[in-house]
């Protein structure tokens, strides 16, 4: 300023040069006079294009899309990378606001992401999915023969150190003396008499082929699945056969005939509506899920998880999921909506082991009062006033708001007609 009221006193005019004006001239001065230190001057509107300013996001690189955060930015979720404590999820909300249609969006996504994917369907909501992606849906016309032996039964019988077939019989005497009364060592011999006449004894070969017509096996291939017994063939004492009849006729239904379905369909939805009602039957379907998982990553669905509230067994053997899921390269994820009945039951013990074993919580659209042993009281009135397809995503002690959105072809497998999610 003084050098310019010089200039100014003496009839001159001149203008101060800005930090853009110095910045070109020291940059075309010598370099030996050039004393500005590769310093770089620019305009807050350049910096804010070019600055790496925080903002509140998930972008996981193998991750699928989830739906977009309050900067319209895309929201990118990978539950099975190794930075997150587990890879287990509970889906909160009520009645129409959006919580049913994640999942169902959740489970397109990971399906063409190719990870394999188990439902618990207790309300019939997912048969169309299972339709549109060629996936099963396990029902009245589907079966698994508990007789047959797999590949992983004897896989866990050498790795016991056990003969195959004492391992699978003692399996199936376990699973038999919950629903009938019939002494074990009796259930044994019926069971080995009953393989002895399909040819089966603990002689491996009998259940494996090394040739078949012109072809040679290097790998010994199992026979098929219609040459073992099922629970029909086994031959039973007068003194039993009644109440044996009646229990595979109608607990044991779905067990007592020659297995039609693949366990290995990456899409396999379980009609639970009827067996909800037998909750030994659910849990030995809970403890038949665990033995297909292994290598390849798999989400297990547990859809209105407040109806299994009514037996402890299966509660308990859902938690011993959560406790084994994480080592088997699998996640569980809980949907429900009635949130206050499943942390009464037993003053939340098992609803809060599930939550407290879940990394990441869905909060859909929900009553204030309902979230109360889920959140803290600074966010549980934004819950309260979330809109349809809304949802905050916990993860850890952190929160983001989410909207869902899905593109018509997505919409048309989950088969909605409405625009209120888009």
């Amino acid at each position: 300023m003084e050098t310019k009221s010089k200039f100014y006193s003496k009839g001159v005019l001149s203008e101060i040069t800005n930090f853009r004006h110095l910045n070109f001239y020291l940059s075309n001065i010598p370099l030996f006079l050039n004393r500005s230190n590769n310093k770089l001057f620019l305009t807050t509107d350049s910096l804010s294009n070019i600055f790496p300013f925080y903002i509140e996001n998930i972008v996981d690189e193998k991750g699928i899309i989830i739906g977009k955060n309050e900067e319209n930015r895309l929201c990118i979720l990978d539950i099975f990378n190794d930075k997150y404590e587990n890879s287990n999820m509970c889906i909160f909300g009520c009645s129409g606001s959006g919580k049913s249609f994640f999942a169902k969006l959740f489970i397109i996504r990971n399906y063409y992401h190719g990870i394999r994917q188990i439902i618990l369907d207790v309300e019939n909501e997912y048969e169309y999915i299972s339709n549109k992606l060629n996936g099963i849906s396990i029902g009245n016309d589907q079966y698994i023969n508990i007789l047959e032996i797999t590949t992983k039964d004897i896989e866990k019988a050498t790795k016991e150190e056990k003969n195959y077939l004492e391992y699978k019989i003692e399996k199936i005497v376990e699973f038999l003396s919950n629903y009938i009364n019939i002494r074990k060592n009796e259930l044994r011999d019926y069971l080995f008499n009953t393989y002895e006449k399909f040819g089966i004894n603990k002689d491996i070969s009998t259940i494996q082929k090394t040739k078949e017509n012109n072809n040679i096996y290097l790998t010994p291939k199992m026979i098929e699945s219609n040459k073992y017994p099922t629970l029909k063939d086994v031959n039973v004492d007068e003194i039993y056969k009644e109440q044996y009849e009646k229990c595979i006729q109608n607990e044991l239904k779905y067990f007592s005939k020659v297995t039609n379905i693949d366990m290995n369909n990456p899409l396999i939805i379980i009609k639970m509506d009827e067996l909800i009602k037998h909750p030994q039957i659910v849990v030995d379907i809970l403890n038949n899920i665990m033995n297909y998982i292994g290598e390849n990553k798999t989400i297990i669905y547990i859809d209105e998880v407040w109806k299994y509230s009514k037996s402890e067994n299966v509660l308990s053997e859902i938690f011993n999921m959560y406790k084994t899921i994480r080592k088997r390269n699998g996640s569980i994820i809980t949907i429900t909506q009635d949130i206050t009945d499943f942390f009464d039951y037993k003053e939340g013990r098992y609803a809060k082991s599930i939550l407290n074993n879940s990394c990441f919580k869905m909060m859909f659209k929900t009553d204030v009062n309902e979230v109360k042993n889920i959140t803290n009281s600074q966010i549980d009135n934004n819950i309260s006033f979330l809109n349809k397809g809304e949802t905050i995503l916990f993860v850890g002690n952190n929160n983001l708001k989410i909207k869902v959105q899905a593109n018509d072809f997505e919409r048309g497998i989950i088969n909605v007609d409405d625009n209120s999610s888009r």
